[in-house]
């Protein structure tokens, strides 16, 4: 299975500004995933088989709850979107991600 990586306009991107959301709409989403919500990649919106945003997965990963904190994500998991392998493979240091609720509003918010 490939590196878990964001794609290039993940709204997760601490280093490629997204600039797309309402600061609102960017406290929803964090709220959501920090409360079991499934947050699918913005890539699959028309698709039927929706998969985890890989940005969403490493943000929790880097919070002090990690990513299999959240049910659904364990999950998506199970059925195949990404690994406990991928997850520890990660080097959240280099991995161009925000790292809170704070950095998430300043990147992803108009």
């Amino acid at each position: 299975m490939p590196t878990l990586y964001p794609c290039d306009n993940c709204p997760f991107r601490s280093d490629k500004p997204f600039r797309g959301l309402t600061k609102k709409r960017v406290i929803e989403i964090d709220q959501a995933i920090n409360n079991d919500r499934f947050f699918s990649c913005h890539k699959d919106i028309a698709k039927e088989k929706k998969r985890a945003c890989a940005g969403s997965i490493i943000y929790l990963e880097k919070s002090s709850l990690g990513a299999f904190a959240n049910v659904t994500y364990r999950l998506a998991s199970m059925r195949g979107d990404f690994t406990p392998d991928q997850i520890k493979n990660l080097n959240l240091n280099s991995t161009p991600i925000v790292a809170s609720l704070d950095e998430f509003i300043k990147v992803a918010t108009i």
